[in-house]
Parts: structure tokens; C-alpha cells; sequence
């Protein structure tokens, strides 16, 4: 079977291995496509310390089941978790499933033909399936979930997604499935993709102002803007986190702000900011991202009930051996999934 590797310094190989056999409570999944995430270009440019399996937005089917597997079955389309609580430590048992202190966690290997998960529970059932090209969301929008239940965010919030990648696009759309009000999208610029999701969602489309390729503030009249409406303005933040520096200030009283926006680079991932400006207008700044597969569930279940809506965000297939060519290149504004 063919596998994917990758190494810091954007060193990309594809190697021929020997396909994986299953033991006690082990599945072997055939790869149907995964998602090239965000993540997947740091660890190829500064994670991956040493050759590594990697890919973790995977869409799959069930192709055995060693002993003591109960809860899947052949030819069952899966998505994959990379872990799970365990539900029997003390943690678990009191209801902290955050806390989890024996978590089941899977190996990233999604690009790839086949991959061997270690724990049934690892595994999300998706019945009745979707399209691979919708699928393959479900890891991302659980992260999105995430950070909508870290805020809980609901009906009476107003939306603004920060940053105008795939992960924001997503947020937009899981936003108006939930039924929550979009207020808007802060972004560099504009493409047909957001232009669609602007015309089809109705919110409003906000440009950072730049000056020689760095970015300043948002518009004069962005402030203005968040102002107008009942109901908290929760943002989530999907660019780097030093970006929140550039407009936290700007927010109506009693914001909040999300982030799950990781960076390649070290100053990326630094807030520097002015703490009692935050303190005075009582803004909350937040972080998501622990144990995404809670909401995975939910996100199967938004994704089969409103597949209308999410098949409004294009999703480009690569053969697997493109891959190390993807990963050297420019990064695609459109969402990328592998096929083997």
C-alpha cells in the first residue's frame, strides 16, 4: 500500500508499505479522501521533527475488524477521530470528559490507501453516508462546533467570522445550518467562493485596511458596524493569533473572541495586546480546539441535514501523488481533499 510521509522543512516522500494487518479490537480502514488541513502545511514546515505518517481529516470505509469490535462493520463509511475519552477514568466517570486522563488516540496516516485505527470508538458512523466531497468535513466543522460551544454561542449571538480561509468559510456555513445570525466576514480580499457564501448567506464582507502588504485595522466603519444589533458579537477567530491585536479594540462592549487560528511562525502564535483595553469593554478572548471529536457526532448529523448548504463551499480532489507538490506549493484558496 502506498503511504505519505513527511519531515520539517517541507521534505514530502511517498513510500510503498506493507498493508497493515488487525489485531485484538483493531479496524483496518480503506481511505477514501482526506482533507489537506491548515496543520498539515506546519507540520511539513515545522512540526514534523522526524518522518512521520500524517493526514487527519479522513473519510473512510470499514475493511476489517479484528477481535473484539462490535460497534463497526465491513464496508461501514467512517470518519476518524485522532482521540477519544476514555470513559472509565475518574474524569470521565464525573462527567469532565475533558479531563480525560487515559485518552484512545489514533495514528495520523490519512494519506494513505488503508489505515489501522486502534479503538473502535475512534470511528464516527456516518448513516446514512454522504459524498466523500462532504465527508470530509466532518473533523474540521467539529472544531468549528467546538468553538461554538466553548462560547456557546446561540441564536441570539451575532456572528463575525475573522479570516477568510477554508476553516472561516466553514464557520459561516455551520454558523447559518445552526441557525445562528452571521453578521459578517474580516478578511484581506475577496474571491468567488466568499462572494457566493456573501450572496447566499447574507452577511457582510469587511477588508482589512494594508499598507505595502501588512495589515493595519479593519475598515473606519467596521466599529460602527459591530455596534449595530442586540445579542453578543462572538467572533471566531481562524488567521493567526497576533491578528486579534489589530482589532480587539474596535469590539462593542461584552464581545467575544474564539481563536483557533494556528501559524508556521513563532510571532504568529503571540498575542501582544494592551489588557485593560480588554478589561474596560469586558471582552472575553477564548481558545477552542481540545478533544474536537465531542462534537463529532454533531457535526455528521449538521452535515446530512444540511448538505445544501455545505456543498456550497468547492472542494478541489488531488491524487495522492500530488501531494508533496501541494505541500512545497502556494497554499490553494480552494479546499484541497487527497484520494489515494
Amino acid at each position: 500500500m502506498k503511504a505519505a510521509f513527511v519531515k520539517r522543512r517541507k521534505k514530502i516522500r511517498i513510500d510503498d508499505i506493507p498493508l497493515p494487518k488487525t489485531g485484538d479490537n483493531e479496524i483496518l480502514i480503506r481511505i477514501d479522501a482526506c482533507g489537506l488541513c491548515g496543520s498539515d502545511y506546519i507540520d511539513a514546515s515545522s512540526w514534523a521533527m522526524d518522518w512521520k505518517r500524517f493526514g487527519h481529516e479522513i473519510v473512510a470505509h470499514v475493511i476489517d475488524a479484528g477481535p473484539g469490535v462490535n460497534g463497526v462493520k465491513h464496508e461501514d463509511q467512517v470518519a476518524v477521530a485522532l482521540s477519544v475519552p476514555c470513559g472509565k477514568c475518574s474524569a470521565c466517570t464525573s462527567g469532565n470528559v475533558r479531563r480525560c486522563t487515559r485518552m484512545h488516540v489514533a495514528q495520523q496516516g490519512g494519506f494513505a490507501e488503508y489505515l489501522i485505527v486502534p479503538n473502535e470508538h475512534l470511528l464516527f458512523k456516518i448513516d446514512p453516508p454522504l459524498p466523500p466531497a462532504v465527508a470530509v468535513f466532518v473533523e474540521p466543522l467539529s472544531v468549528v462546533l467546538d468553538a461554538f460551544e466553548t462560547c456557546a454561542l446561540g441564536r441570539e449571538d451575532r456572528l463575525i467570522v475573522v479570516g477568510g480561509g477554508f476553516i472561516g468559510r466553514l464557520a459561516l456555513v455551520a454558523a447559518k445550518a445552526a441557525g445562528v445570525e452571521v453578521a459578517g466576514l474580516l478578511t484581506r480580499g475577496s474571491n468567488p467562493e466568499i462572494e457566493t457564501l456573501s450572496e447566499k448567506l447574507g452577511f457582510n464582507r469587511f477588508y482589512w485596511r494594508t499598507f505595502g502588504g501588512i495589515t493595519l485595522s479593519p475598515p473606519r466603519h467596521f466599529a460602527e458596524e459591530m455596534a449595530i444589533g442586540d445579542g453578543r458579537a462572538v467572533f471566531i477567530h481562524t488567521a493567526p493569533a497576533r491578528y486579534i491585536a489589530r482589532y480587539y479594540k474596535a469590539l462593542p462592549y461584552d464581545s467575544v473572541i474564539v481563536n483557533i487560528g494556528l501559524s508556521s511562525s513563532f510571532l504568529g502564535n503571540h498575542l501582544f495586546i494592551d489588557v485593560s483595553k480588554a478589561l474596560f469593554k469586558r471582552i472575553s478572548i477564548l481558545t477552542a480546539f481540545p478533544v474536537p471529536c465531542l462534537t463529532f457526532s454533531k457535526a455528521i448529523t449538521l452535515l446530512q441535514k444540511r448538505t445544501d448548504l455545505f456543498s456550497l463551499l468547492s472542494v478541489e480532489s488531488q491524487p495522492l501523488e500530488r501531494l508533496p507538490e501541494l505541500l512545497r506549493g502556494p497554499r490553494s484558496k480552494r479546499k484541497i481533499m487527497i484520494t489515494p
